[in-house]
């Protein structure tokens, strides 16, 4: 899809949703995807009247690259002239510390991990066997 096509094709949902003259969050990661869809709905908002927040969470997973990924989202924020609302986790506390934290049962990611998928339970498209 062109960037054309995808401004056009997100000015038509935001309609179709009946989101046009609100407030709207995107959630920016800082990749590719979620930084076109931000770009995209700037390209938007005087058309629709959108006032446009950004969203960034940092889950301290990286260290330093997770921090720099946070204020390289917020002075995009800044340079594209959006509010920005950054978050950031205490590594140690919270439900998933005894994964992440290194205390409790000390699984780290392996505790993340769930079952394989079965090989019929993936969309055709992606070489399973049958559609759910």
């Amino acid at each position: 899809m062109t960037p054309f096509r995808l401004v056009d094709h997100l000015t038509q949902r935001l309609r179709d949703f009946g989101l046009a003259g609100t407030k709207v969050l995107i959630a920016v990661s800082g990749g590719i995807d979620s930084v076109a869809l931000l770009r995209s709905a700037c390209a938007t908002r005087d058309d629709l009247g959108l006032q446009i927040v950004v969203g960034h969470y940092n889950h301290r997973f990286r260290g330093a690259d997770a921090d720099a990924d946070a204020e390289w989202v917020a002075a995009l924020a800044v340079r594209l002239q959006v509010e920005c609302a950054v978050g950031a986790a205490d590594r140690m506390s919270g439900p998933l510390s005894p994964v992440f934290g290194g205390g409790g049962r000390g699984e780290g990611a392996r505790g993340l991990k769930g079952s394989p998928p079965h090989p019929n339970t993936l969309p055709r498209s992606w070489g399973g066997g049958s559609e759910r």
